[in-house]
């Protein structure tokens, strides 16, 4: 007769480590050593790597400098006169990662039917469907909203900053203060927070740099920069990235963190899983929403979705 060795999870805690703060021109980004998951087995108790933590904040209303000219192409729904197409010379068909449509550190997939510079207003009706949605959450109570957003398979955050800045821009505009708190995953991630969590345990008063905090990304670093620039002082955002879905459904079900609103745009096949993951960690009853290819007519289309038991999509 053999045993089986359970791993039971007991409790997800922050590690003994380091936040450290930025400060730039009335922002300020947050940053935290990845929070550790406490596992005990038949072996003992031991830590796992779980999360980045960040979060962003200004004090100034008007847009950075730095950014204006950026912003003001993103929030009019032309980012994609700001994108790159493959830069790095790679090969045909390889459209993800730093093969996709390039601003800087940012990247987008460049896949025929949602490659924005091809099919902005794809990507931009996407954006305004899950503003609406935010907009529906918040009701007509203006001061104090507190929601979050769950988003999968983000990747290296170009559509996720350009949905974001376009989301603050509406919220701002419309005299809502409050804040907004969003989880960001990717499997990708993985190795950037174990890369974090080798600071969490550096001796006290060690010396580390602060992309360390950031696994050496420099798509995150560029997201939290560009995102703090260009907040309102009345309206914060914060937020976990994490490496894997079962991570963030830990987080959200063992500390009671669920959100209000998932999304994925440009998902590829990750349908089953965005449905499955929005239904075991939602605090309302809303669908999951995607951006996401179908065939329809031996034919492959773009279609905004309604992600749930029952399914609904439309044209975009």
């Amino acid at each position: 007769m053999s045993i089986q060795q359970v791993c039971y999870v007991t409790r997800i805690c922050s590690t003994p480590g380091y936040y450290v703060r930025r400060g730039r021109e009335g922002a300020s980004i947050t940053v935290a050593a990845a929070k550790t998951i406490n596992r005990i087995t038949g072996q003992g108790c031991w830590h796992a790597p779980f999360s980045i933590y960040f979060q962003c904040a200004r004090r100034i209303d008007t847009i950075d400098e730095s950014m204006k000219a950026i912003y003001q192409r993103i929030i009019g729904g032309n980012a994609h006169t700001l994108l790159e197409e493959n830069p790095h010379g790679c090969r045909a068909g390889n459209n993800t990662g730093h093969c996709g449509n390039v601003r800087k550190n940012l990247t987008e997939c460049r896949c025929e039917i949602l490659n924005r510079k091809l099919h902005p207003e794809r990507r931009r009706n996407y954006e305004n469907s899950i503003i609406q949605q935010v907009f529906n959450l918040i009701g007509t109570q203006r001061s104090n909203f507190n929601i979050h957003i769950a988003m999968l398979a983000t990747g290296k955050l170009h559509g996720e900053l350009c949905l974001l800045l376009r989301l603050i821009d509406a919220l701002k505009n419309n005299g809502f203060t409050g804040h907004l708190r969003l989880s960001l995953i990717d499997t990708e991630y993985a190795e950037s927070i174990r890369e974090s969590h080798r600071v969490a345990h550096l001796p006290r008063n060690s010396k580390f740099q602060w992309a360390q905090l950031i696994g050496y990304r420099g798509d995150i670093e560029q997201f939290l920069t560009e995102l703090a620039l260009c907040l309102p002082s009345t309206i914060t955002v914060d937020g976990e990235f994490f490496g894997s879905t079962d991570d963030y459904l830990r987080n959200a079900q063992l500390l009671n963190q669920k959100h209000d609103l998932m999304i994925g745009a440009d998902i590829d096949g990750l349908d089953p899983l965005l449905r499955k993951v929005n239904q075991l960690a939602r605090r309302s009853l809303l669908p999951a929403f995607g951006l996401v290819k179908r065939v329809e007519h031996n034919q492959i289309v773009a279609r905004l979705c309604q992600i749930d038991d029952q399914e609904y999509c439309i044209a975009t």
